[in-house]
């Protein structure tokens, strides 16, 4: 049978695979096709060989519903009774198709109805293959009714879903909205609950799904309003209020069941509805946004974003996660707790994995072979996880401790000694030479991610939402400023702000010119970096005078990352400092005296690891380091054991190229360090930025040590002999 076009409107609910239209069929840019009302599928077909290509729109018929309410008020000392009733049909499909060969640069929407059950999925294909580069929709959910009519109501339908086949993604696909839900209840006056948005997309029953598009949440709807209840029983107050009802949740991104998805676009969880008014500012609760991804069981890979409210991705069954390097995940990645849950780290650019921050309770760890990742951790955190696939490309940072010796465990862990306590962490294969280590203020005018957007960091308040880097959305707990004048920030470098400029970091990293104290943490390479640090005189520059200055430091519950200007920093951490705000006193009545607390992630002076920080960025900004001889040494050992090794060197005609030495002990034992840690005398005493310095710490059983410039082996101070 030759194929059928579709040209015009057409209100009718079609078969493919009978009557005029056969198994092809093809809808041009100006055709519209309409399911019947009430509820009818647009384009259906139970068959193989079926193809449908749509240039068009394709639109589900929406559901009918009769609603019948009744109220009754008895005497003065009754309650107020309802009797009610409904009949609603169920709503219509945009396509819904077996066996089938699907192809859309149009629009699909499925139709309107009262719940998930009954209301119209944009797509549904089972045992089919497609490809969509437009728009299709899932269908719209009332908002909760009267519970004892509609108790179920509220859960919109998928944009999609998959049974089995092969798809692949260009466009967009969004799950149904929740719409404003009914008010008030006539038992208690409150305001009934926004309809929940429905899951952009369902993947179960060994269907493929390839996205490079949008795949995103249906949003909640608006919660009802709340009303009033005249009381007419003696001694009662005259009027009651009562408050709206609560937004709907935003629907998850992605559902998978037994399935697997490969992304290499964009994954969203949909927007919370708005609370509901109630009669005496009793606003509704914001409902919740969704999930990112959800996987029941099933296989992800993740090349792409996943966003999500509370969580980016979140299992609540058995699965697996393959993780690219060029993936981003706003939100944590939570597994479900001892379910076997396998996080799979690939590709050759590397990256970290933050495991009980970002990645959390998942049973195994695989790295792939010809992968180059930071493994990152609480020691506790570590311990839960199996570790497998480590190769010398590879690295493990803990955090929280001072590692004292390290020592392969059976060939297949690694046992991590500090002070009197150890850990042994569980590595399937050896650590095959992995590397094992131990691992101030916005200005005004600074933009603040909040999950709403962008905010002036001079507007926000203690309460307000923040948006963070591991755990979702925070709330501001407290917010110091200070305020400078000219004489006395004039030549003062340890006041003048830093800025960062835009994409110093990375493209769009920060988005536009990001201006912090000089104490202020930078995130960076997986550690926090104070921004001075980072100064290299074009895309990164300290200011040498200004007419005013003020700073402003937002402080959550924990020490968190948050989001200046697209730039991952830290926010206020108490390290007995507070005492340099003008509101200190503000916060010690709110909270009384606190203790320092430690970082959220390794604080680093000094090392090799910023020197690699420092060196990307200046690569970054063009600047082009000269090569240069080895001038004369100068510096000294300042502390020779028992349990430190510290001093200084500097080259005379390089002072501020940091000096790699080699620490010789016992005559046996060599190890490299960079000598640029800061150090306020050696400035003071005229030796350029003062960042010369060098120390670690020394085995127990060290004898003897000598300290020697790598670049040529010569001799640092009086360094052989008994210590």
């Amino acid at each position: 049978m030759p194929k059928s076009y579709i040209s015009g409107t057409l209100e009718s609910s079609i078969t493919l695979g009978s009557g005029l239209y056969g198994t092809a069929l093809s809808i041009t840019s100006a055709g519209v096709v309409q399911g019947i009302s009430p509820g009818g599928t647009a384009i259906t077909g139970d068959a193989s060989g079926l193809t449908l290509n749509n240039a068009g729109t394709i639109e589900g018929a929406d559901a009918q519903m009769t609603l019948i309410t009744g109220y009754f008020i008895g005497p003065a000392d009754s309650s107020v009774y309802t009797y009610s009733s409904v009949d609603y049909s169920a709503a219509g499909d945009g396509v819904s198709l077996v066996g089938a060969t699907f192809s859309n640069t149009g629009v699909v929407f499925g139709g309107t109805g009262p719940s998930a059950i009954d209301t119209g999925v944009g797509l549904y294909l089972a045992y089919s293959s497609g490809v969509n580069s437009g728009l299709i929709h899932g269908g719209a959910t009332w908002g909760k009714l009267e519970a004892s009519t509609l108790a179920t109501n509220g859960d919109a339908a998928s944009g999609a879903t998959f049974v089995s086949g092969y798809f692949q993604n260009q466009g967009t696909i969004l799950g149904g909205t929740g719409l404003a839900g009914s008010g008030p209840d006539p038992y208690n006056n409150l305001g009934m609950q926004g309809g929940d948005g429905g899951t952009g997309v369902i993947v179960k029953s060994g269907a493929i799904l390839m996205n490079a598009g949008l795949l995103q949440g249906g949003q909640g709807g608006t919660g009802g309003a709340g009303g009033t209840f005249s009381q007419l029983r003696a001694g009662f107050p005259p009027l009651e209020t009562f408050a709206g009802g609560a937004g709907g949740l935003g629907g998850a991104g992605v559902y998978i069941s037994g399935s697997t998805l490969v992304n290499s676009g964009v994954i969203t969880g949909g927007f919370g509805g708005i609370g509901g008014l109630g009669q005496a500012q009793l606003t509704g609760q914001i409902g919740q946004e969704g999930v990112g991804v959800v996987i029941q069981s099933g296989f992800l890979i993740n090349a792409g974003t996943i966003v999500g409210g509370s969580d980016a991705v979140s299992f609540i069954g058995a699965g697996t996660l393959q993780v690219d390097a060029t993936s981003q995940f706003m939100g944590a990645v939570q597994a479900a707790p001892d379910q076997g849950d396998t996080l799979i780290l690939s590709g050759t650019e590397g990256g970290t994995a933050w495991i009980g921050k970002e990645f959390r309770d998942f049973s195994y760890l695989d790295l792939s072979q010809g992968s180059s990742w930071t493994i990152a951790g609480d020691v506790a955190d570590l311990e839960t996880i199996k570790i497998s696939g480590l190769s010398s490309t590879d690295t493990i940072k803990l955090y929280g401790l001072t590692t004292l010796a390290s020592t392969y465990v059976s060939q297949s862990g690694v046992e991590i000694v500090w002070g009197t306590n150890n850990s042994t962490l569980s590595i399937e294969g050896g650590i095959n030479g992995a590397a094992l280590v131990v691992a101030p203020c916005f200005c005004r005018g600074t933009h603040i991610r909040t999950p709403h957007g962008e905010a002036l960091v001079e507007d926000l308040r203690i309460g307000d939402a923040v948006t963070t880097a591991y755990t979702g959305i925070q709330h501001i707990k407290w917010i110091g400023f200070r305020s400078y004048t000219s004489g006395f920030i004039c030549d003062n470098s340890s006041i003048l702000p830093i800025c960062i400029k835009v994409d110093a970091l990375g493209d769009g990293i920060p988005h536009r010119d990001l201006w912090v104290s000089p104490d202020h943490a930078i995130a960076e390479g997986g550690v926090l970096v104070h921004a001075w640090r980072l100064v290299n005189g074009k895309t990164i520059v300290q200011v040498n005078a200004l007419e005013e200055l003020d700073y402003f430091h937002v402080e959550l519950e924990a020490h968190q990352l948050i989001f200046a200007e697209n730039c991952a920093v830290e926010t206020f951490r108490d390290a007995d400092c507070r005492h340099r705000f003008e509101n200190e006193l503000e916060y010690v009545a709110l909270y009384g005296k606190t203790e320092p607390i430690e970082p959220c992630l390794p604080l680093v002076e000094g090392g090799f690891h910023l020197y690699n920080i420092q060196r990307r960025l200046s690569t970054r900004a063009g600047i082009v380091t000269k090569s240069v001889g080895d001038g004369p040494l100068r510096g000294n050992l300042d502390e020779l054991g028992p349990e430190w090794l510290r001093g200084w060197a500097q080259d005379s005609l390089s002072p501020e190229e940091p000096i790699a030495l080699e620490v010789i002990i016992n005559e046996v034992q060599t190890t490299k360090i960079l000598a640029n840690y800061y150090r306020s005398d050696l400035r003071d005493a005229g030796l350029g930025s003062g960042c010369h310095a060098f120390q670690m710490r020394l085995p127990s059983y060290t004898r003897s040590i000598l300290v020697r410039r790598v670049s040529d082996g010569r001799i640092l101070g009086a360094s052989s002999g008994a210590c």
